[in-house]
This record gives structure tokens, C-alpha cells and sequence, in this order.
């Protein structure tokens, strides 16, 4: 079951979560990318521009549903363990608010967050003092916090959701070497998984489950050389767990660590060390649009 717990922001009370099964949300159009830490391009590679700073340090940017508001992680002090929270920004970054604090949930940090493709959740990665990490629910608002069962104790990386926002969509790793992709379904908390290919050479991170719901982008350590350094790759598999393909095959020393579907699922933006590019969704005409800072990236929707 659920851990219900005080809401961060304006929830005075915890509630036990009851959830219907929502719609799925409806189709958007491509809007500009959002990278880097103050960047923003349109899709065609014009208008490249700077946005307001989102504070010292920020990461995990995302988008709401409709494309006005915007969600990230923020830490405001460079001192070990120091706190960082979840905060939610309109699109031009110029009004912020704390929708979690790490240090009023009890955790030593929290990390990848993203917007339910209906509006109504906001899932969220935490990590604890005694080593687990888990996966939180929250309302835009602020209330109805409650975290949802998860085995505790295992590697659990970043979060996504299925487009009708029935579940969340993640990557665990159960054992070295092993790794694992899971959807826990929000109404039931039950919790399925299918291997990812396994082996010290791969690592599986950043999921980011298509517009369709038929396949996921993934972050992945193809292959460690001593001399050379790691090759991190953009990969895709079916929801399933199948069909592995690699669609960027870097060289190596190279890496790509950040990527995000086009609202339409048309496209693919992805960071590599020598700046932001798209692709299209079966990985054919790689584009690069700025050599400037390419991590970080996040699709704006328009509806």
C-alpha cells in the first residue's frame, strides 16, 4: 500500500489516495526546447535565445501538460547535503514556488520529477537517509503527497508516465549488472517489470516513455573503455522490454544524458558533448542545432 505523509506546500493533512484511471490527454504541438541551464531554440534550429537563470544550480527540467508551466529540481547552496527541492515556474521562469522540500520530507535529497500527462499528478524521486529510494506523488498544488510502495533498497532511476497517466514508468536495477523497466499503476500501487538486456556494459537511465506509449528512450552505458572513458548512448525499447535499438552510437568518451520526445512524438531532442540535436522518432535525420550546453532538455508543448 501507499505511505500517505503531511503535503509539503499547502496540504495540512495527509489523505490515502483513492484514484480513478484518467483520460488520456490530449495531442499538442511542437513549441520550442528548452536546454542547458537558461537556453531555448525553436525545433527548426532558429531563434536560438537565453531565458531568466532558474536559480544557482537546476536540472530535471519538464513541462506541464499544457505547456505554461514548468517543473524542475533546484538547489540553492553549493554545501554538501544541502537541501534541494522540486519547484514549479510558469514558462518564462519568473514565478517560482516550492512544491517539495527534501528537508521537510525527511529525505537527504530529491531528485527526477514529471508531470502526468492529464495535469492532476506530479511523480518524483526521493532518496533517504537509510539508502532507499522511492517514488512520490504530489498534487501541482501542493496536496495529497503519498508515496507509492516500491521495493525498498534498490537502485531506482528516473521517473515517466504512460499517456494516460494510468502509471509511472521507471528503471530499477535489482542486482549488479541487472536492470529492470517497471510501470507502477497508480490507482491498484501494483508494480510489473521486464529485464532490460544485462551486463556491466550497460546502464539504463532517463526514461521517457514515447507520446504513443508504445516504446521508451533511455540513457545507456553501451561500453567502458579504461583509456577512452564510458560511450553513453540514446536507446529505445518497446514498452515491453524489447527491440532494443541504439539511435545515436557515439563514439567514444561521448555521451548523451539527456532526451525528450516532441509533444507529437514526431521528434527526439538529445544532448551530446558537442551541443543539442533532434532526430526524428526512428533515430534518421540527426540534426545538431547548438553547440552551446545541451543537457537538461525539455520539449515546451503548445496547445
Amino acid at each position: 500500500m501507499r505511505r500517505a505523509l503531511p503535503a509539503v506546500v499547502t496540504a495540512t493533512a495527509a489523505t490515502i489516495l483513492t484514484l480513478a484511471l484518467p483520460a488520456t490527454a490530449s495531442a499538442a504541438t511542437n513549441g520550442p526546447i528548452h536546454f542547458g541551464y537558461s537556453s531555448v531554440i525553436n525545433p527548426d534550429g532558429t531563434g536560438e535565445g537565453s531565458i531568466p537563470s532558474r536559480g544557482l544550480y537546476s536540472d530535471f527540467l519538464s513541462f506541464s501538460p499544457d505547456g505554461m508551466n514548468t517543473l524542475y529540481r533546484s538547489q540553492e547552496s553549493t554545501e554538501p547535503n544541502a537541501p534541494t527541492t522540486l519547484v514549479i515556474d510558469n514558462a518564462q521562469y519568473t514565478a517560482p514556488r516550492t512544491l517539495v522540500d527534501s528537508a521537510e520530507l525527511g529525505v537527504s535529497y530529491v531528485s527526477t520529477s514529471a508531470w502526468s500527462p492529464d495535469g492532476e499528478w506530479i511523480a518524483f524521486r526521493s532518496f533517504a537517509t537509510d539508502g532507499s529510494r522511492d517514488i512520490g506523488l504530489i498534487k501541482p498544488d501542493g496536496t495529497d503527497l503519498t508515496m507509492l510502495t516500491v521495493p525498498s533498497h534498490l537502485d531506482i532511476f528516473s521517473v515517466s508516465w504512460l499517456p494516460d497517466s494510468s502509471g509511472v514508468v521507471y528503471t530499477r536495477s535489482p542486482g549488479v549488472g541487472d536492470y529492470e523497466l517497471c510501470t507502477t499503476t497508480v490507482a491498484t500501487d501494483g508494480t510489473d517489470c521486464v529485464d532490460l538486456p544485462g551486463g556491466q556494459e550497460y546502464f539504463f537511465d532517463h526514461a521517457r516513455v514515447s507520446p504513443d506509449g508504445t516504446t521508451v528512450l533511455l540513457t545507456s552505458q553501451t561500453s567502458v573503455d579504461p583509456e577512452t572513458g564510458s560511450v553513453y548512448d540514446l536507446v529505445r525499447v518497446d514498452i515491453d522490454g524489447t527491440n532494443l535499438v541504439n539511435l545515436t552510437e557515439n563514439e567514444a568518451g561521448n555521451q548523451t544524458t539527456s532526451s525528450a520526445w516532441s509533444p507529437d512524438g514526431t521528434a527526439i531532442a538529445f544532448s551530446r558533448y558537442d551541443g543539442l540535436w533532434t532526430m526524428d522518432a526512428d533515430g534518421g535525420n540527426a540534426t545538431r542545432l547548438s553547440t552551446a550546453n545541451g543537457d537538461n532538455v525539455a520539449w515546451q508543448p503548445v496547445s
